[in-house]
């Protein structure tokens, strides 16, 4: 049977299909920068990315991995800041809404597990949806194999499909691998049509 790519990768390949050019998007959960540099190439050239992270060292190894690969200071900024707070840090580039929003949940490789909470991202979901653009749509893996991941897992769930219910478009795609509880990502559009480029 052929496997499936890791989540990480659909993940990209859905933002490479997805995102107009010059896009507007935010990096919610930006841990070692990985999504931010992806990120910060789509939306050139005159695009905006903001990154945020609640730890320091996230925010420093972002900050590191985007100046290292050469995106203009101009296109991007790395926010200490906790995501529940976007809708009152955005910077003037995104105040006229956002094309997309990532959301890598889980924890920062090598930190704490305690940092993941499922209040603190229901709370940063909730108040992200509405600064997306009509076409917009949010990006969200989850990771429910630690007790922690799970519960936040189950609530972003229950959220995500009350949104679908409510006539928002839903896609849902469970990772391929050894794990009992594997990764899942989430992509929900900002309307009842799927997520779609607009040009």
């Amino acid at each position: 049977m052929q496997r499936l790519p890791a989540i990480t990768t659909i993940a990209h390949w859905y933002l490479r299909n997805l995102l107009p050019e010059n896009a507007c998007v935010v990096d919610a959960t930006c841990g070692n920068g990985h999504d931010s540099a992806l990120l910060a190439e789509l939306v050139a050239p005159n695009g905006f990315l903001l990154s945020v992270d609640i730890q320091p060292e996230a925010i420093q190894a972002t900050s590191q991995r985007l100046s290292h690969i050469g995106v203009s200071p101009n296109r991007w900024a790395c926010l200490l800041a906790d995501h529940r707070d976007l809708p009152l840090i955005l910077p003037t580039p995104l105040q006229s809404g956002l094309d997309a929003a990532v959301f890598n949940l889980g924890y920062l490789p090598g930190g704490p597990k305690t940092i993941t909470t499922a209040r603190s991202s229901m709370d940063a979901l909730k108040r992200t949806l509405p600064l997306l653009k009509p076409s917009g749509f949010l990006v969200v893996t989850s990771y429910p194999g630690s007790e922690e991941g799970l519960a936040e897992h189950n609530a972003v769930a229950e959220w995500l499909h009350q949104k679908a219910s409510n006539g928002h478009d839903l896609h849902h795609l469970v990772s391929e691998g050894r794990q009992q509880r594997p990764p899942e990502l989430w992509i929900l559009s900002n309307g009842k049509s799927p997520p779609h480029r607009v040009e």
